[in-house]
């Protein structure tokens, strides 16, 4: 702080240091933050510099050091998965090196010119891949030719969130219903009142540390299609089972992601075209789709869907089962998963 630091009060000075900490909470092991807003990738050199740096300013804390020697010195909380909560970020996680597997998750207050209307959107990060890279920005702003390019990269529909006939968002203003991190399970839930008549309920479960459960629902009067949506790496080469409503990837070096609907119900698998930006007016073609299903009264519709991360090219074969007492609609689920034979009961409180 140029030797000023006496200057300012001791509350200021500890906020700087909470958004340092709150920067390595929302990083991925390869120091990337998820390019929600107005956001690209950085070379992990650049970030580590800044960790340097800041390690100087705040040379007791051994969070920060961590990150600012690769690990070589510090320590890492006693913690892995996080929220920050007033901002409305999320971070599932089983580790903090390459092996790991990590998920931030976006559910946030009103934003402004930075912000998107993507409440619910995430990027997945599993042991050096990122399957689900946010969109980016393409551009940042200028006349109305250059508006238009970057409102592509705006639209709710080309993140990983919910919409109501392929519409943008019209309030960003999640509500957290629910938080809880422990050894085997997180839970996060949120609403978000998405459109006129309707909001958006989200939950999200990591389970035994290693995959995770959806549960979107569709809550109002309003009427239309609903897609739940996903966009995948530009390279990742997936296999469109509309039958199995599933979604594969197939990469060779066998660290793979498999999207599924659980849903019982009429519900169709649709392939959609995609974009990502990771370097300013630079873009690339990816894959994407959605489950979707109509809403034709006030009933509430929803959506189940597994995100499970495999090894090798063998597609699991995932199966889920609702025991006595699962019930959506009041936030109770006791549901018995199976994963190539393995079963797993999960019972938790939604909100």
């Amino acid at each position: 702080m140029s030797g000023l630091v006496s200057e300012f009060p001791p509350g200021y000075i500890k906020t700087i240091e909470e958004m340092i900490v709150a920067t390595a909470k929302i990083s991925f092991p390869d120091y990337n933050n998820p390019m929600f807003g107005d956001a690209w990738l950085v070379k992990k050199e650049e970030r580590v510099r800044r960790f340097q740096s800041w390690s100087e300013v705040f040379p007791d804390n051994q969070f920060i050091k961590y990150f600012a020697t690769e690990g070589k010195e510090g320590q890492l909380p006693g913690y892995l998965s996080s929220a920050l909560t007033p901002s409305g970020f999320y971070t599932f996680r089983n580790g903090w090196d390459n092996k790991s597997t990590v998920m931030v998750l976006k559910a946030s207050p009103p934003g402004k010119f930075h912000a998107q209307p993507d409440n619910g959107t995430f990027e997945l990060w599993v042991k050096g891949r990122n399957f689900t890279p946010d969109a980016g920005a393409y551009v940042y702003s200028g006349d109305a030719a250059i508006n238009k390019m970057r409102d592509w990269y705006r639209q709710t529909r080309v993140h990983n969130t919910l919409t109501l006939d392929n519409q943008n968002m019209v309030v960003t203003k999640a509500v957290q219903n629910k938080w809880q991190a422990g050894d085997y399970l997180d839970v996060l839930t949120y609403t978000n009142p998405s459109y006129n008549e309707l909001n958006h309920q989200r939950s999200i479960l990591f389970i035994d540390q290693q995959y995770f459960l959806i549960v979107d629902r569709a809550i109002g009067k309003a009427t239309g299609t609903l897609s739940v949506h996903f966009q995948l790496k530009e390279d990742s080469n997936p296999v469109f089972d509309k039958a199995g409503k599933k979604v594969y990837t197939s990469y060779p070096d066998g660290n793979n992601l498999l999207i599924q609907s659980l849903n019982t119900d009429n519900l169709s698998l649709a392939e959609e075209k995609s974009k990502v930006s990771y370097e300013y007016m630079k873009e690339t073609e990816r894959p994407a789709f959605s489950f979707e299903k109509p809403k034709t009264d006030a009933q509430t519709q929803q959506f189940v869907s597994i995100l499970c991360p495999y090894s090798g090219n063998t597609v699991p074969q995932i199966t889920i089962k609702e025991n006595e007492g699962n019930d959506y609609e009041k936030g109770n689920i006791n549901l018995t998963i199976s994963i190539d034979g393995k079963k797993s009961k999960v019972k938790a409180k939604l909100y």
